[in-house]
């Protein structure tokens, strides 16, 4: 579920993954443990961030850091903002700080 407080939804459509994952914490389970699980059945979140030069991917689960090759160079604003709805397709989302979400929409 996305920290709201610090996080935005940049791309992808996950609700029925967030009321999952919070009706199973309320019931009892730990967030890692949904975290994991709902990794293991598919769900994949990736986020944003600011690089010199500009924007690269990040994975948000360990498990997913071979998708991302840090050899990879930035991408400007509009090609990051494409490969996140690109990414977001398959079931998965991208998320943002609030902060880097207000320099990514309005470059200087």
């Amino acid at each position: 579920m996305l920290n709201t407080e610090h996080f935005i939804r940049l791309a992808g459509e996950t609700g029925h993954w967030d009321a999952e994952l919070l009706e199973r914490v309320e019931a009892g389970e730990s967030l890692p443990a949904v975290q994991e699980d709902q990794y293991r059945r598919g769900f994949r979140s990736a986020t944003v961030v600011p690089v010199q030069g500009g924007w690269t991917p990040r994975a948000t689960h360990p498990a997913l850091a071979d998708h991302f090759d840090p050899g990879e160079p930035p991408m400007p604003a509009q090609g990051i903002l494409r490969w996140a709805q690109v990414w977001a397709n398959h079931e998965c989302e991208v998320i943002i700080r609030k902060d880097d979400h207000e320099r990514l929409v309005k470059p200087v």
